[in-house]
This record gives structure tokens, sequence and C-alpha cells, in this order.
């Protein structure tokens, strides 16, 4: 098991060429919580347009290659959005704990960072990972 210290810096870590996407249903604060964790980071709402249908932005998430946040479990079984994600062969991360605080949200993604950039590392998409509320990835990959 990680110490603590060793998990802050492998966080502290900026990895190249890899950006993340932070959909809508995350807030603005769990992007900034990226972006201080030395991330690089868009956020929803700095290119789309509140009411933007999920497949428009998990289409261009996918083609310019950026790593979806989101804790909207809708997204693998809606047919248009699943179709738009595989399609683009997007990469996704979904919190899948109930209501949770944007503090606990950002906590659960920084925490999680380490496991997400070795996933990332090891595997090309589409998928769809599922990550906990202590930042562990669930191990449930969609598609398999």
């Amino acid at each position: 098991m990680k110490s603590r210290k060793q998990s802050e810096a492998n966080i502290q870590q900026r990895p190249e060429g890899i950006t993340y996407f932070v959909d809508a249903s995350l807030g603005p604060s769990v992007a900034q919580g990226l972006r201080n964790a030395n991330r690089d980071v868009i956020y929803h709402h700095e290119l789309f347009p509140e009411a933007t249908d999920d497949d428009i932005w998990l289409a261009r998430a996918g083609s310019d290659g950026w790593v979806v946040l989101t804790k909207d479990s809708r997204l693998r079984y809606e047919p248009n959005v699943r179709e738009a994600f595989m399609r683009a062969g997007a990469r996704v991360f979904c919190l899948v704990a109930g209501n949770m605080t944007a503090s606990e949200m950002t906590f659960a993604f920084r925490a999680g960072l380490p496991e997400i950039e070795d996933l990332l590392a090891r595997r090309r998409g589409p998928f769809i990972a599922n990550l906990g509320k202590s930042g562990s990835l669930t191990g449930t990959i969609f598609p398999h």
C-alpha cells in the first residue's frame, strides 16, 4: 500500500498528453480541484452551452482525446449517447457514489488519479470505468 506522501507526490506530477474534460454534472469546483492537482482540465461550460446534448460533447471529447470525468451513469444506457461515445473512442470515468458534495467529488477524483492514469496508459477507448467515493476504480469497465 502506498503511503499518503507517495500518493500526493504522484498526484503532483503532470502526465504528458492527458486533458481531463469535467462534465457539467460535477461542477466548476471539481475542475478547479483537478487544476490545483496540476492537471490539464477543460470544464464543460468553458466550451459548450449548458443545454448541449451529451452525444455532442462526448463526440468532441472522444475525437479530441480528452478523458471524460462525470457522475452521470446514464451515459452507458441512452442509445444515442452510447453510440456517440463508442464511435468517438471516448474514455470515461464515472463517479458511482450517491449524493456527494463538490468537495467529496473532488477528493474522489484526485485520490483516483494514480489508478485513472495507470488505466489510461494500459487501455485505449472506448470505455467507461466506475470510480468509487474513495477514489478507487471498482473494476467495472464497459464495454468489457
